[in-house]
């Protein structure tokens, strides 16, 4: 889990996005999901979940985004 959430961290700095707001992207790119409540407790947390709707994944980084955290994955 550590491993993957490294990972993850890495990807969120790659796009230049904090982790919550990759996290929340990728959530609702996936097909069956057609929102996410959140509940953000800061402006942080707020602008984190704005940023998300503005972050454009393909189709592919949904499947290696979840790579990063089977067990024995990347």
């Amino acid at each position: 889990m550590f491993r993957g959430l490294a990972a993850f961290a890495g990807e969120a700095r790659r796009r230049g996005v904090e982790m919550g707001a990759l996290a929340l992207a990728w959530v609702l790119h996936h097909p069956r999901v057609d929102a996410a409540i959140i509940g953000p407790r800061t402006a942080a947390h707020l602008e984190a979940a704005l940023a998300s709707t503005t972050l454009a994944l393909a189709d592919e980084d949904g499947p290696r985004l979840a790579a990063l955290f089977e067990t024995g994955g990347a």
